[in-house]
């Protein structure tokens, strides 16, 4: 007991005789720097809460978001984070005012907004993998044709403003910058073929053409004078290069099926199409190395991402 009271009087005799500089709690610098940390934490918890339990969307926890680095999802070692996410949901909110058919229910539309980010964060990590990242000069550009196309920049973005309360740079950060990346890494990273056709109702006279060709017929010649499809016989029936889901639209998933399941200077059909006639094709060029439509790669990348969501 002696030894525990001569230790607690050592100690008081310490305090009492150390500088501010020894005592830092008497150092205004430590002192401030002290509280400006606890509310810093203290607000951190309150936005924790308001963000996970309370899933507060508005007020306080929008600007909170810009100094409290916590995620709304993860994918694999990505993150989101909801600066973004609450600028969207705010605009569907905005827009509800306005289309009384646009999504209803609050938690609804977070749910979409955020499978929306999830999406987009697979497809930008893809783009990174493959060093097709959109610029924000493409973005851009591609902002200023719509909006020339849609009456004008000022009248564009004050259809912006009242429609859905973003801002020029808000919607081609947010919104843009997304479609953009979508095509430029369509184009580069998927299958398309460079193929001709030749479209006609009897499909054994298709069937004969196989012949012809296996004999060194040019098909281009043989689209010409025998395809019924006018929009393509002139110019020997090339389409150029084309997608999985164009060649769906246009053909139907059969002849998508039979297409894409061909490489470089095949033959493939004939195959009939969803309105009844019969397609031949020759592919003659193959470029990118995913072989899906967009939405089903994206399908896949959800399953072999470790993906968590708050909504």
């Amino acid at each position: 007991m002696n030894r525990v009271q001569a230790i607690l009087r050592t100690l008081a005799r310490l305090l009492k005789n150390s500088s501010p500089l020894r005592w830092p709690w008497k150092n205004p610098l430590f002192a401030g720097t002290a509280f400006v940390l606890l509310v810093y934490i203290i607000g951190g918890v309150w936005y924790g809460f308001s963000l996970y339990k309370a899933k507060r969307t508005e007020g306080p926890v929008v600007w909170m978001a810009r100094i409290y680095p916590l995620p709304i999802a993860r994918v694999s070692q990505s993150f989101i984070f909801p600066s973004g996410f609450f600028t969207l949901v705010a605009s569907g909110q905005k827009y509800r005012q306005v289309d009384q058919n646009a999504v209803p229910d609050d938690a609804l539309l977070r749910t979409q907004i955020l499978a929306t980010l999830v999406n987009e964060k697979i497809m930008f990590n893809e783009a990174r993998a493959r060093d097709v990242l959109v610029s924000p000069e493409e973005a851009r550009e591609f902002y200023n044709q719509l909006a020339e196309d849609n009456g004008g920049k000022d009248a564009f973005a004050e259809v912006l403003r009242k429609l859905y309360g973003l801002t020029e740079e808000q919607f081609i950060l947010l919104r843009v910058r997304a479609a953009v990346q979508q095509k430029k890494l369509e184009e580069s990273a998927f299958t398309r073929l460079k193929v001709r056709v030749i479209v006609h109702t009897n499909e054994g006279h298709l069937k004969n053409l196989i012949g012809e060709l296996n004999a060194g017929k040019d098909f281009g010649e043989l689209a010409r004078t025998i395809s019924q499809d006018q929009k393509t016989r002139e110019n020997g029936g090339d389409l150029g290069f084309i997608d999985r889901l164009t060649i769906a639209q246009s053909y139907g998933d059969e002849v998508e099926g039979a297409l894409f399941a061909g490489k470089s200077g095949d033959v493939v059909g004939p195959v009939k199409t969803k309105d009844g006639s019969f397609v031949l094709f020759r592919i003659e060029e193959v470029s990118g190395s995913i072989n899906a439509r967009f939405e089903n790669w994206l399908t896949e990348e959800q399953v072999k991402k470790h993906i968590w969501r708050l909504y």
